[in-house]
Order: structure tokens, then sequence, then C-alpha cells
């Protein structure tokens, strides 16, 4: 991790994703949903890091209907106080 608790462009989650998107690269596979799951797997390997859960398709009830975003970040708090959440944007 970086000073700032960042993940470092090093981290071996990072190079993961780069050499998935590579081998894609590599079979021409350019479309957003042939992307997908590289960076799923890079997102649930960040979440972790912090203990937090990636949940993707999450769909919730709004007063204009239903939303769906493509990914939602999922975190633990104190015990008993339920869980935070942050929809990622898709």
């Amino acid at each position: 991790m970086t000073p700032r608790g960042l993940i470092s462009p090093t981290h071996k989650a990072i190079r993961k994703y780069y050499e998935d998107l590579h081998a894609l690269r590599d079979q021409r596979v350019l479309h957003e949903m042939g992307l997908r799951s590289p960076f799923q797997r890079l997102l649930e390997d960040a979440a972790r890091l912090k203990k937090w859960t990636l949940i993707a398709e999450l769909s919730e009830k709004t007063s204009g209907g239903r939303v769906q975003p493509d990914g939602t970040l999922r975190m633990k708090l104190l015990p008993g106080s339920g869980t935070a959440f942050h929809p990622l944007l898709g």
C-alpha cells in the first residue's frame, strides 16, 4: 500500500489486471462486456484490502423506479449497526 492507503501500481492485483487485459487483447477481445471480468476481479481484490465486499448488480428501489449499478461496495460497521454501502457507477 502507498502511504495514503491507496493501492500501489505494482500491487499484485493491478499486475494481474493488466496481464488479463493483455491476454484478452491478444484474443482481440476489446468490448466492454469482455473486459468486465478482469475489472470486477480487480475491484474485488482491492475491496478485500479494506475489508469491503463487492456485490455485482445489486438493485435497489428508488422513488423513480429501480437502480442497478454494476457493483456496490459494502463494508461492515460496528456489531449490530448494519452495513454501509456505496454504489459504483456503471
